[in-house]
């Protein structure tokens, strides 16, 4: 009797542990199933992104463990900007409202994603949904203004010369230029003056204390500064001398 009831017990078992591996090698059973748990109220592929970024949604309810699951923005580089909870509201419906706000600073490309994971990743083959996005500081005509603050504080943080003892940095003319690799860059010429000659870091020079005029003209691109010369001469970025 006993066996019986063990080799039945066994039967179950094995049957079960197959129905379970056909339904998560099923090839129909992938992202897209996963895809169809999410709802995003206010974002969608390709959508233009700024921080702080605030996401609403509903989903269903093995997304979440005790109450939140994760949602990150990445750049193109796949660097991590941004890493928060999506917090459930309560309700009684299937799919569970939620929130989110993520902070991020310089994104450092014009492209990226935001990624959703849910807390219980056993029952899909895919562990994520990705919406790609677009970072609104890079879009034209909103990327030349947001750009210029990367390139006054690259100068006042960075430049040699400038660190060295420069003073009244003034923007003289912006504009769009093409850089290789880069679908918007953004060209900035400074004045400024030194309070002696020469350029860069000037530690071990004897130096001739006169105020001395200068024009910068900073790269911007992906972000970051690409590309600085002073008096398109000196490489403020290596602190060497151009061979122009």
């Amino acid at each position: 009797m006993y066996k019986k009831f063990f080799l039945i017990f066994i039967i179950a078992v094995a049957l079960f542990s197959f129905a379970l591996v056909f339904y998560l090698t099923d090839p129909s059973f992938n992202t897209e199933s996963l895809k169809k748990t999410l709802t995003v109220d206010n974002l969608e592929s390709f959508d233009s992104i700024s921080s702080p970024l605030e996401i609403t949604g509903q989903a269903k309810g093995f997304w979440f463990s005790e109450g939140i699951f994760m949602i990150s923005v990445f750049n193109s580089n796949g660097d991590l900007l941004a890493h928060e909870p999506a917090i459930a509201e309560n309700s009684d419906s299937e799919l569970v409202p939620f929130r989110s706000v993520l902070e991020f600073s310089d994104p450092g490309t014009e492209e990226g994603n935001i990624v959703f994971k849910p807390s219980d990743i056993s029952l899909f083959k895919e562990t994520e949904v990705e919406i790609p996005i677009i970072f609104r500081a890079f879009q034209e005509g909103e990327g030349i203004e947001n750009m210029e603050a990367v390139a006054r504080s690259w100068i006042e943080e960075n430049s040699l010369t400038f660190c060295w003892d420069g003073t009244d940095l003034f923007l003289l003319e912006s504009r769009e230029v093409e850089c290789e690799g880069f679908e918007f860059c953004y060209e900035y010429e400074y004045s400024f003056d030194s309070l002696h000659a020469g350029y860069g870091a000037r530690r071990e020079q004897i130096l001739t204390q006169v105020i001395t005029p200068h024009k910068l003209i900073v790269s911007v691109a992906g972000g970051r500064v690409v590309k600085a010369v002073t008096d398109g001469i000196f490489d403020e970025m290596t602190g060497e001398f151009t061979e122009e």
